[in-house]
């Protein structure tokens, strides 16, 4: 499941829900390793944290688009262990251009051995020029190939590690 919205004021507002057939701790052992896990993102090149990995915590986000290579800087707004966090993702050149957003990965059991990976993005559309449906229909691209990521991530990281683990005993 999905969900695009765009308001007449620019306000963007974008998630995705990934059912899982990995538990919540398994989930977050990959979550955790934020550096990796926040570069499943179709623009997401590099995420370098300034200091410790904690709420409060500077950044710098390599970006690429289209070849085009840029750095934009943001902060770690939330780190819930075993749950969640959230950053932010700004231009370097202020708060207003350049599509400023906040970046939520929450993990939600849904059994013992189940979960939902919910990803939201919140933000503010900058470049008014291009027609609504256009970016709506970006917005919905970016964010469905930013769920494909992650769950192709996350199953291939399981089948990789049962396969291991069916070596190790065999």
């Amino acid at each position: 499941m999905m969900g695009v919205d765009l308001d007449r004021r620019g306000r963007v507002r974008l998630w995705t829900q990934i059912a899982l057939p990995l538990s919540a701790a398994l989930v977050w052992e990959h979550t955790e390793r934020f550096a990796t896990f926040t570069t499943l993102d179709p623009f997401h090149g590099r995420m370098e944290i300034d200091g410790p990995l904690r709420a409060g915590s500077p950044m710098r986000i390599g970006h690429g688009y289209f070849g085009i290579r840029l750095t934009r800087r943001g902060r770690v707004l939330r780190w819930e262990e075993g749950v969640g966090y959230a950053f932010s993702d700004l231009s370097l050149r202020g708060p207003g251009v350049g599509f400023p957003h906040i970046y939520e990965y929450r993990i939600v059991p849904t059994g013992a051995a189940t979960c939902l990976m919910v990803i939201r993005v919140r933000g503010k559309w900058t470049a008014r020029f291009i027609p609504r449906p256009l970016v709506k229909l970006w917005l919905g691209w970016v964010t469905l190939r930013t769920g494909q990521m992650v769950e192709n991530h996350l199953i291939a990281a399981e089948v990789h590690r049962c396969r291991a683990a069916r070596s190790a005993t065999a």
